[in-house]
């Protein structure tokens, strides 16, 4: 066999090497979250990229409460362009919520650190007093969520 020739199995190498078209992009970087804010069950999510390399989309990710249990919110095909988000699915029910965002090209992915937000709980509705002797009192309130589990009297 001479320098020029090769075997089957090598041309067979180049043929697929060659037509596998440029290398991919390398993976973005990874994006930084500017502000997590939230007011009436509604939390938005605003973040910065370097614009290097070029990002085709994003993904939103929040974890409830410290749980392991991840929802996306937000798929890799929103709009390269998106700087935030806003999620209408939160409540203000005492809840933490730890988000993400995921940067995505060709070449992989990058995901930010995680930015929490937490809910102080409802507050009880008016509390009404009721004298049942000389020095015993009956404080009454309604509970707003319909889940709290206790509370404390001042």
């Amino acid at each position: 066999v001479s320098e020029r020739s090769h075997t089957m199995e090598q041309v067979a190498v180049l043929v697929v090497m060659g037509s596998a078209g440029p290398p991919p992009p390398p993976p973005p970087s990874k994006p930084s979250i500017d502000s997590v804010s939230g007011s009436a069950c509604a939390v938005t999510i605003s973040w910065s990229y370097s614009g290097s390399p070029e990002v085709s989309g994003w993904s939103i990710l929040r974890r409830a409460n410290g749980g392991s249990a991840v929802e996306v919110l937000s798929e890799a095909g929103s709009t390269a362009g998106q700087r935030s988000y806003t999620d209408t699915a939160a409540s203000e029910d005492g809840s933490t919520y730890s988000y993400t965002v995921t940067a995505h090209n060709a070449g992989g992915a990058a995901t930010s650190d995680a930015a929490d937000i937490t809910f102080a709980p409802s507050s009880p509705g008016p509390a009404s007093a009721t004298a049942l002797s000389t020095n015993t009192v009956r404080l009454s309130w309604a509970d707003v969520d319909g889940e709290t589990e206790r509370g404390q009297v001042h």
